[in-house]
């Protein structure tokens, strides 16, 4: 008998839609990305389409548990582990069938699975509140490469907006070739961004230009990609997962609370 591998659009809203999908299939194998899959001709690959009222569920769900939780599962998404699409639904299923964690769970393997990789996340963003430098450009923007193990952008932005407030920055994840940009007052992200389009002197690091594109592609009607704007517009500092939505739904963008 062939297993379902479930292929997902990347994005957390996709991800929470593909374990919605997946919850009562007895040969569930996995929730992959759809663009690192391999066909295998003992798997059944099945498409995922990201629904918001599906991934809702499994989020309020969640939340009704524990008040932080879709925060925590919103943190596993943001590492860089091979393993964390079937780490969050492993631990799901254990979450929902106990209604609640207690103590002897904590040495179920799927359950250790999550809090290690949630602790290994953790631990570098505390690390990396600590080791963000910045260097002022001419052009009055300050500016931070960091190298990371996991992806910190959406956890660095709200804390450095609150630290210097009304300062324009721009912190520059080398490995994933992203950029968190700040204008004082709001951040984004930025897709794509290589160390060659900020030159060694930090002389024209193209942030005005950054920003203009990103507002003009979530403004245009005709263009609205929700979707995109998920994945894109920053997530609330530790607020729960339903004031990002429905932030990202009205075109705003991530702010200190």
């Amino acid at each position: 008998m062939n297993t379902n591998i479930y292929l997902y659009d990347g994005t957390f809203y996709g991800l929470m839609t593909a374990v919605f999908d997946s919850w009562n299939d007895r040969h569930f194998e996995d929730i992959i990305h759809r663009t690192v899959f391999r066909e295998n001709f003992t798997q059944n690959a099945i498409e995922v389409e990201t629904d918001d009222a599906k991934a809702e569920r499994v989020l309020s769900g969640a939340q009704k548990i524990y008040d932080n939780m879709n925060f925590r599962l919103y943190r596993i998404y943001l590492t860089s582990s091979s393993k964390k699409e079937k780490i969050i639904y492993n631990y799901l299923h254990i979450l929902f069938k106990k209604g609640r964690m207690t103590d002897s769970a904590r040495f179920m393997p799927e359950v250790d699975e999550f809090l290690t990789l949630e602790h290994h996340y953790a631990r570098e963003t505390d690390r990396m509140y600590g080791f963000v430098r910045f260097q002022k450009t001419e052009a009055g923007i300050y500016f931070s490469k960091i190298y990371t193990d996991h992806s910190q952008l959406e956890m660095l932005s709200p804390f450095f907006l609150n630290r210097m407030p009304g300062m324009k920055w721009v912190i520059l994840d080398v490995n994933r070739k992203r950029a968190a940009l700040c204008d004082g007052e709001k951040w984004i992200i930025q897709e794509g961004v290589s160390e060659d389009d900020i030159t060694a002197t930090y002389d024209n690091c193209d942030f005005e230009k950054w920003w203009r594109d990103y507002t003009k592609a979530i403004s245009i009607k005709e263009r609205k990609n929700p979707a995109l704007q998920k994945k894109m517009v920053p997530l609330k500092y530790r607020k729960g997962m339903d004031e990002f939505f429905q932030a990202a739904d009205q075109n705003s963008f991530g702010q200190t609370p």
